[in-house]
């Protein structure tokens, strides 16, 4: 009855009511019922009273909850792939065919896992990209209008252990071409966990913790969160951009890493608010001048694009 009310108000609406039972003349319009899909926003998860997730003092991620739903309480502790420290020291030189890229990575002598994987995330296309004995390229990836991200991993099983890259030992060269001229590029690595991630080599996730928790663990072990951060060289500037606007850019990145002084970030920022590549070109040569290592090289690449 209720079907059929609705189909004569839709029949009203478009120009005619249709009655139930009554013949409709030839050539009148008629009527077409298309079904409305509803679509709802799924609930977000309930977080328990004591669900909770951080990093400890270890650099390890603490979870500690409730099951559910018996409600006993439990707390586990996951080895990150953090406990490294990667260097990178970089070089580039210019061709007739754009920019071939180099690099060597130590792992420093503080680090307690060696480095298994490091990926980059660079800008313009990647033409080629080549590793060294026991490591392979194994995905340029895009990742947007101009950005790629090249992961680069030890290709050899876990019980080998020639050529690992524990601390203080170096890997390289790796090399990369691209048409795009160099900038700071952002470069993540991960460390080798032996066994299981686990303190007690059981898996929390086969427990019945909450979809809150389950979901935080999963956010704080992805890739990008779960690894180790520095900057380096690589491809970033394409071919052709007015040198000012890049350089405005490298200043402004480079202001917020702590790889710069203070001092020497709150001279970016000035000179990234001048108006001039005379200006700018001034304020970069005062910076050079008592700079050293990565701030030197950076300094000397801004000063060759304003040339």
């Amino acid at each position: 009855m209720r079907l059929r009310l609705l189909l004569a108000l839709a029949g009203a609406a478009a120009g005619g009511l249709v009655i139930a039972g009554q013949q409709q003349p030839e050539g009148a319009r008629k009527l077409k019922v298309v079904p409305r899909m509803v679509r709802t926003r799924p609930e977000a998860p309930t977080r328990g009273a004591s669900d909770t997730v951080y990093i400890d003092r270890d650099g390890n991620l603490v979870v500690e909850g409730t099951g559910v739903p018996e409600g006993h309480p439990f707390t586990f502790r996951i080895t990150r792939h953090v406990h490294i420290e990667p260097r990178v020291a970089s070089s580039f030189r210019e061709s007739a065919q754009g920019y071939e890229y180099q690099y060597r990575i130590v792992n420093g002598a503080g680090a307690k896992q060696w480095i298994q994987m490091f990926w980059m995330d660079v800008h313009g296309p990647v033409e080629h990209a080549d590793a060294p004995p026991y490591w392979h390229v194994y995905n340029a990836e895009p990742r947007g209008h101009s950005q790629s991200r090249i992961y680069i991993g030890r290709m050899a099983a876990d019980s080998d252990e020639r050529e690992r890259l524990v601390a203080c030992a170096e890997a390289g060269p790796f090399i990369v071409r691209s048409a795009w001229r160099p900038g700071l590029v952002t470069l993540r690595a991960m460390g080798h966990i032996p066994g299981s991630p686990f303190e007690d080599g059981k898996d929390p996730f086969a427990a019945n913790i909450s979809d809150w928790l389950r979901g935080e663990i999963n956010k704080a072990l992805m890739p990008d969160n779960d690894s180790v951060a520095v900057y380096t060289f690589g491809p970033k500037i394409p071919p052709g951009l007015p040198a000012f606007q890049p350089v405005h850019g490298e200043l402004l990145l480079a202001a917020r890493l702590p790889a710069f002084s203070l001092r020497e970030r709150k001279a970016m920022l000035a000179a990234a608010n001048l108006r001039t590549t005379e200006e700018m070109r001034a304020a970069l040569q005062s910076l050079a001048a008592n700079a050293a290592g990565v701030p030197a090289e950076f300094y000397a690449l801004l000063l060759s694009y304003l040339k």
